[in-house]
């Protein structure tokens, strides 16, 4: 090209004009050695190939999406993988239009994917509000309905709960709910039982009662483990088959203890 600027080009056949390449696009470059960089392009029919790698590249994002963001850029993708073929590569104001229309393509399909996860949270997020606020509402129906021995709130239940999340968030709000008692509280989730349970400050200092201790006994029975404070502990168990009647047997026990 340049003798004062070419010092080596390699990675292809040489040829007597550089128009006979057509375009030579840039893709990526990076150090090799102190001072030296390593340049790396496409150019020739190696253009075709970087547009079908590029034509999957929104094919994944656009996968990605949902109907209401992907549907214009379906059709627009399929016109033009109809037409870019029977472009002659050495067309080199073409082959440069096509690729930076399809590098636009790819910067609005990212924004939008980013878009979409953003919605997607906060769907999560209001759809887990919504959920909390069922499941303390049952709660709450719950631990009013639940024996009472001296005074004393005994609870042991099981409540349908859809993930570790809204798990997490009730053990937090059922001590906040059992002022004067003690709460034990199941959920299965994927398979798996997960416990929860709260003793009131009163009965740790009158009764000397440990969350900890107390569910670390229902897991065994249950073929797990776990425990935690004297005021909230949390474990798992595996065999959800026993759990009603490790629920039974827990409530039975406090009662006993609480008396």
């Amino acid at each position: 090209m340049d003798e004062n600027f070419s010092v080596e080009f390699c990675g292809g056949t040489h040829v007597s004009n550089t128009n006979d390449i057509g375009l030579f696009k840039i893709t990526k470059e990076e150090s090799i050695s102190s001072g030296v960089r390593r340049i790396f392009a496409r150019t020739g029919e190696g253009i075709i190939n970087l547009i079908d790698e590029k034509i999957d590249s929104i094919e994944n994002i656009i996968s990605e999406l949902p109907n209401k963001y992907s549907n214009n850029f379906k059709s627009g993708l399929d016109e033009f993988r109809k037409g870019y073929r029977n472009i002659d590569f050495k067309d080199v104001s073409m082959m440069r239009t096509l690729l930076e229309y399809q590098d636009a393509t790819i910067k609005t399909l990212y924004d939008l994917r980013e878009k979409y996860i953003e919605e997607k949270k906060q769907d999560e997020k209001k759809l887990l509000k919504q959920n909390i606020g069922n499941i303390l509402n049952e709660l709450d129906i719950l631990i009013n309905n639940a024996p009472e021995e001296n005074g004393i709130k005994v609870l042991a239940c099981k409540l349908g709960v859809n993930n570790a999340e809204e798990f997490k968030e009730l053990g937090e709000r059922l001590r906040e709910k059992i002022l004067n008692g003690v709460g034990l509280v199941a959920s299965v989730i994927d398979g798996k039982i997960n416990l929860v349970c709260s003793v009131s400050d009163n009965l740790i200092k009158e009764k000397n009662l440990n969350a900890g201790k107390l569910i670390a006994e229902v897991a065994k029975e249950l073929g797990g483990g776990g425990g935690g404070r004297p005021q909230l502990a949390t474990a798992g168990g595996k065999d959800v088959s026993k759990l009603d009647e490790a629920l039974k047997k827990f409530e039975t026990k406090v009662i006993e203890l609480v008396k």
